[in-house]
This record gives structure tokens, sequence and C-alpha cells, in this order.
């Protein structure tokens, strides 16, 4: 009778494992489902600025996939510019892992391609924290916003009327 109660205890906590295992798979499915989503380039990095993730739209703005990525250090791969002349920016990933905050870019900031041209984003990046508050690493969130600044500005025109 021992032995059946010891085969049940077991059975049991085996059964909550798998439960608990099923779960997690299924959490992470949804996020990496939810990032690949997304509109926006997102790219993670660990604590010193070394790429971990990228979603499709990152890989195709970059240019560049995942595999060629992984394990590189972010600004190297993905150098940003000053819009107008192409002086080189401070990563924000870095100054965000620096001072621990969330960091949005200049407005005239642009990613230098691999080609030599210049395609302006807008982005930001955030601390990536474990439960305890410490910084595990980085998420950037970024797009072209070419197409927006080509646009002549509309805000002093006012509607026009048909009649």
């Amino acid at each position: 009778a021992l032995l059946l109660i010891a085969r049940g205890v077991a059975l049991a906590g085996f059964i909550k494992v798998a439960q608990t295992a099923n779960a997690l798979f299924e959490q992470k499915e949804l996020a990496e489902v939810t990032l690949h989503s997304i509109g926006d380039g997102v790219i993670t990095t660990n604590h010193n600025g070394r790429v971990m993730y990228m979603n499709p739209v990152a890989q195709r703005l970059l240019g560049r996939d995942l595999e060629d990525m992984h394990g590189q250090f972010l600004p190297d791969v993905m150098p940003l510019v000053a819009e107008e002349n192409g002086e080189a920016l401070e990563h924000p990933i870095l100054c965000c892992l620096r001072e621990n905050r969330t960091v949005e870019l200049d407005t005239e900031c642009a990613l230098l391609l691999n080609s030599g041209r210049r395609v302006p984003i807008a982005d930001s990046a955030a601390p990536i924290r474990d439960r305890q508050g410490a910084v595990r690493g980085a998420v950037m969130v970024f797009h072209d916003v070419s197409v927006a600044r080509s646009r002549p500005s509309t805000s002093s025109a006012s509607p026009s009327s048909t009649s």
C-alpha cells in the first residue's frame, strides 16, 4: 500500500511538472507570436548590448537575419547617425544600459545601412529587468519614418471645403 501511495504522489508530481512546462511553453509561444506581429522593429540585447532577438520587421529594416546578428554588439551592426550630416550618434541601447532608464532617440536619427543608405527612424530603448529589478538586457523598438519626414507639414494648412 505504501508503494501505491508513493507511485501516486510521484505521478501527481509528474503531472504538475508537465502542466507547468506546458503553461510556460504556451506563454513563451504567445510572447513570440506577439513580438512577430508588432509592426515596429524589435531587438532585444543582453546586459552587454549583444543581440539576442530580432523580430521580422527589424530583420527586414536592417536587411539581416537573426542568425547573422545573434551575439553581435548592436551598435556595431546597427549604426545610428545624424540624418543630415551622417555624424555617428550614441546608440540608445548603450545609454539605456548605462543609465538604467528608457531612452528615446534624437528626432533626426537615421539607421546607416551596409549599402550606405540612411533610413530615418524613430525609436526608444528600455531596460529589461528581472523579478528582483536587476537589468538583464534592453529592448529597442524602432520604425522607418522616411515617409512621414518627407511629407510637408500640414499643421498650418486649413481644411478646404467644396460647395
